[in-house]
């Protein structure tokens, strides 16, 4: 789905290749194409036109991407002060920003308001009165909860409420002196089904009716994010989440004609816009024993792990491997391990690739630009990955390391 085509791979396999051969990159590293991210922003806006695009920059917080995101004219969504401080510093203006978060600190409320970012979430009454307090006269969206069944990366847990106590909140919020705008939802990460938007926005149609009932105006739609990158997956197209997105478009104009139409993609615009590079550090043959079952596999271990970037093995998520030189080999499956001395860190399970890997083989790990850098840690005295800026198929680059790469 994403803009991770063949050509695009070539070009970023040979930057590698020139960025390993001279010796001015040493693994791991992760490099990110923004003529990538342009294109995925542009083929959104294409099919979307109706909706405005608020950049979740979670996902990859890099100044680059960030400069970017500004220069082709998107906003960006916000959950701390430091997100702020970034999103401002490349926006320059208020109005680009929104917060997408819950809950929030009292600090981070009072840098919303000296900021002027009106646009917040709540879904509890206790967030309605310390906004009230802190914050009066913010612009408030309710988060529901919504099915997120048809995600790779489930979102439903820790945020919203049902829509019926989502519209009690709200009516809430309008008497202690805030502004109701509407609703906001999350159908979860990396969502592989079109029809999971169909089914939230029904809901969130049912509940404005709902509000314009009770005598609240919805002005603010807001379908968050979910949009999938492609990675190790296979997604549908991404018309046909416009199809559902665009049809439910119209509904919601019609009944408030200047109601703004909103959504927070994140992992759609950078995900297949990273390419993780790493090494080979250890092989080896292992007698396992899980879950009553022994079996002997072959291991191996490279310079990066869950706690240096693929934490979102930990829950499950794959990524597509594959080996940086060419071999004629046959393939096997491998078991792959970062480097450090917790158990848990194995980010790879029955991984084909040649039989004849070996140490110091580099591996690259396509579609992962968003969700790696940025959980990084240096634990166990790891190095923090490095991220590589390229832009088309010119060699400079902005290296850049930590959790505010990525």
């Amino acid at each position: 789905m994403g803009m991770g085509s063949q050509q695009e791979a070539e070009v970023r396999l040979r930057q590698v290749k020139k960025l390993l051969e001279a010796g001015v990159e040493r693994t791991p590293f992760l490099i990110v194409s923004l003529d990538c991210v342009r294109k995925s922003i542009q083929q959104l806006r294409e099919v979307l036109p109706q909706w405005q695009i608020f950049y979740s920059i979670k996902a990859l917080n890099h100044p680059e991407v960030l400069a970017l995101c500004r220069t082709e004219g998107i906003g960006f969504e916000v959950a701390s002060c430091s997100e702020l401080a970034a999103a401002l510093e490349a926006s320059g203006q208020s109005p680009s920003v929104i917060s997408g978060n819950p809950v929030k600190s009292d600090d981070f409320i009072s840098a919303l308001a000296r900021a002027g970012v009106r646009q917040v979430v709540v879904d509890s009454l206790g967030e309605v009165a310390r906004l009230g307090s802190v914050y009066p006269g913010a612009k408030l969206l309710g988060r529901i909860t919504v099915e997120n069944d048809g995600s790779i990366y489930p979102l439903d847990r820790k945020f919203g409420q049902p829509a019926d106590v989502s519209l009690s909140i709200l009516k809430v919020a309008k008497e202690a002196g805030l502004e109701p705008a509407g609703v906001t939802f999350h159908v979860g990460s990396q969502c592989m089904d079109p029809a999971a938007y169909d089914r939230a926005l029904r809901e969130v149609f049912d509940l404005y009716q709902q509000m314009l009932s009770s005598g609240v105006m919805p002005t603010v739609l807001n379908a968050g994010g979910g949009l999938p990158a492609t990675g190790a997956y296979d997604p549908p197209p991404l018309q046909d989440y416009a199809d559902v997105l665009s049809e439910w478009a119209g509904r919601f104009l019609d009944l408030n004609p200047n109601m703004e139409l909103q959504m927070e993609p994140g992992r759609f615009l950078v995900g297949d816009a990273g390419t993780i590079v790493t090494s080979v550090i250890g092989r080896t043959a292992r007698l396992d024993t899980w879950r009553g079952e022994s079996s002997r596999n072959e291991w191996l271990t490279t310079d990066i792990g869950v706690f240096s970037g693929l934490f979102e093995a930990l829950s499950d998520f794959k990524y597509r491997v594959s080996l940086l030189r060419e071999s004629s080999s046959s393939v096997m499956p491998y078991h792959i391990a970062g480097p450090t001395c917790d158990s848990v860190d194995v980010w790879g399970d029955s991984v084909l690739l040649p039989c004849d890997v070996q140490i110091g083989d580099v591996l690259l790990l396509p579609g992962t630009g968003a969700y790696t850098n940025c959980y990084a840690t240096s634990f166990n005295g790891f190095n923090l990955p490095q991220v590589v800026i390229v832009d088309d198929a010119l060699t400079e680059r902005t290296p850049h390391s930590g959790c505010s790469a990525l």
